[in-house]
């Protein structure tokens, strides 16, 4: 391993398990296996960042309806036409007249 460039012997020992300076075709196997392993938890990493930017996605959608169905039924009136009615039924909101006077400007 001494001819490898210092980057290379490193990984390289860290593979050497018995600390001999040459890798036999055990310890080759376990690298292989090794870098299986971390292709799978990549891979699975990967996954369940894709399912919890979904699950996100989701839950803000589903908090946005929600709200719209809130403020849709806290509402009091509704229009029908060109009317304004009461909601839930059919009866027209009334008003009356709001004129007032004011004396000695107070």
């Amino acid at each position: 391993m001494s001819s490898f460039p210092d980057t290379v012997r490193h990984l390289l020992e860290e593979h050497d398990k018995n600390g001999d300076g040459e890798l036999d075709v055990v310890e080759i196997i376990h690298g292989f296996e090794a870098l299986a392993r971390e292709r799978r938890v990549k891979t699975f990493l990967k996954w369940l960042s894709v399912g919890m930017l979904v699950f996100s996605v989701l839950l803000l959608v589903s908090v946005g309806v929600l709200m719209a169905y809130l403020i849709d039924a806290s509402k009091e009136t509704s229009v029908d036409g060109s009317s304004m009615v009461v909601k839930g039924s059919t009866d027209v909101v009334r008003t009356a007249s709001s004129e007032f006077t004011v004396k000695d400007g107070a």
